[in-house]
């Protein structure tokens, strides 16, 4: 295989007319006809002593352009695949929303000062695509102001705040849109259900696992009886209760929930699609709850490679497919390779998501972990208390992600050999997880036993044991 670079229109005329002294197998000239992204080319296929090589004719200028502009090529080029007349809408859409002289900054102030709400919704609809929910939120409050009264505004700007990490402002508004919808449309309309599985989501980022579960499980029960088991809606809210119960600790029925999701979406919607990976990563979760590394990193590392050709790269979705890996590696022992994949999920979260995000913070802490695991107990102290103070201003003290930080702060100081600093956060932590996860949650039971650990590193053999 080869690739020639011109730098002008001559230089392509020169080149071409000497590749046709040559055996040409096939051409696929894309200057013809260029594919839907604009990009162009030609795609030479020559017989040489037998061997077909390819080889591949570029023109600098747009080589140059598609790299600029590589994370939108590889966006379109994924997201209308097969789809030509879905491309030339989305891209005269592009056309109408953005002046291609203009920076983006200025072509996004210009589109906010419209009333056009078509206009709106067509770029909210590519940003919401690319995963990026600042912008999506933006978008969602110019459209609640030319319409105030449209719940279905409401309802996607209460989706761009929780994906945002404001999980108390998303659940507030879900919540006021779901008790007009239940008056106007009654509680087991579709459009009502679909608030109340956003309202569920909102509850279980904030840490409150059962009363999410009792939603989604309403949301599924109606729409089994409405839309039927098989139907995508059914399989979301399926999907999303065991979710929940993992965050409970019901490790093994939440994976027998995900997967039976996974099975009938890949028939459905087939293996590649965003959601039949959602349900396949949450498999992963699940096992690897239960100390299953091997199998957690073999399907995170799946989803993965899947979502950085069909999301891209920096898609939120796929930094959690290669957050999970990070964390089933660094399970497994490879802790270097672990803090190096936790660190390029960390530089683009904090572009992205922001550094106080909980998905960034979580990010922080994979490092930690990694850092804790290669025995350096002092630099994973400094990142797991960094994690710490960020969780408590952005979720709470009581967060079960909160405590979970405090443990791992304990667990660096009881690696420092300071064990009576340690066993006061294990109980700090104990105390907190008994009113919030319960008492019989693996969580709350790893950390009586750390304490005892704690104990016994003191020397206080009597108290451990009791």
């Amino acid at each position: 295989r080869a690739s020639i670079v011109v730098a002008d229109e001559d230089q392509l005329i020169l080149v071409a007319e000497a590749l046709q002294d040559l055996d040409i197998v096939r051409l696929k000239n894309r200057f013809k006809e260029p594919v839907f992204t604009g990009y162009c080319d030609a795609l030479y296929n020559i017989n040489i002593d037998g061997i077909i090589c390819e080889v591949q004719l570029h023109v600098s200028a747009i080589v140059a352009y598609k790299e600029e502009s590589h994370h939108y090529y590889g966006f379109f080029r994924s997201f209308f695949a097969g789809n030509v007349l879905a491309c030339k809408k989305r891209i005269s859409m592009l056309e109408r929303c953005i002046d291609p002289n203009a920076d983006l900054q200025t072509a996004l102030e210009e589109m906010l000062k419209t009333d056009d709400k078509d206009l709106i919704w067509g770029m909210y609809l590519l940003v919401d695509e690319m995963g990026d929910w600042y912008l999506c939120e933006v978008l969602c409050r110019r459209m609640c102001e030319i319409d105030p009264d449209e719940l279905a505004c409401k309802n996607n700007l209460a989706c761009a705040l929780n994906d945002q990490g404001k999980y108390a402002q998303a659940e507030a508004l879900y919540r006021q849109c779901w008790e007009v919808q239940k008056k106007t449309l009654g509680e087991d309309h579709p459009d009502t259900l679909g608030i109340l599985n956003g309202m569920a989501n909102a509850l279980s980022s904030q840490g409150n696992y059962v009363q999410a579960e009792a939603l989604h499980q309403q949301c599924w029960e109606v729409r089994k009886k409405t839309l039927g088991e098989d139907h995508p809606k059914t399989l979301i809210s399926l999907n999303n209760m065991a979710v929940a119960l993992s965050r409970q600790g019901n490790y093994v029925q939440a994976e027998a929930l995900h997967r039976q999701c996974w099975e009938v979406q890949k028939k459905t919607l087939g293996e590649d699609h965003p959601v039949t990976l959602r349900s396949l990563n949450g498999m992963a979760v699940a096992l690897f709850r239960q100390g299953n590394y091997v199998q957690a990193e073999a399907l995170h590392r799946q989803c993965w490679e899947v979502q950085k050709k069909t999301l891209g790269e920096h898609h939120p979705e796929t930094l959690h497919s290669l957050n999970g890996m990070a964390n089933a590696l660094s399970s497994q022992g490879n802790y270097v390779q672990a803090e190096a994949l936790h660190r390029q999920c960390w530089e683009v979260r904090k572009k992205t998501l922001g550094e106080h995000h909980p998905v960034t913070l979580s990010s922080i802490n994979g490092i930690a972990n990694a850092l804790y695991g290669q025995g350096k107990y002092a630099q994973a102290e400094a990142l797991y208390r960094e994690c710490w103070e960020g969780m408590k201003k952005t979720l709470g003290e009581d967060h079960p992600d909160t405590l979970d930080s405090v443990n791992n702060v304990a667990n660096a100081l009881y690696g420092q050999g300071k064990y009576a600093q340690a066993e006061a956060l294990y109980r700090e932590c104990w105390e907190g997880m008994k009113k919030t996860l319960g008492e019989d949650h693996p969580d709350t039971l790893d950390s009586v036993d750390n304490v005892a650990i704690a104990l016994n590193g003191q020397g206080k053999y009597a108290q451990a044991e009791a």
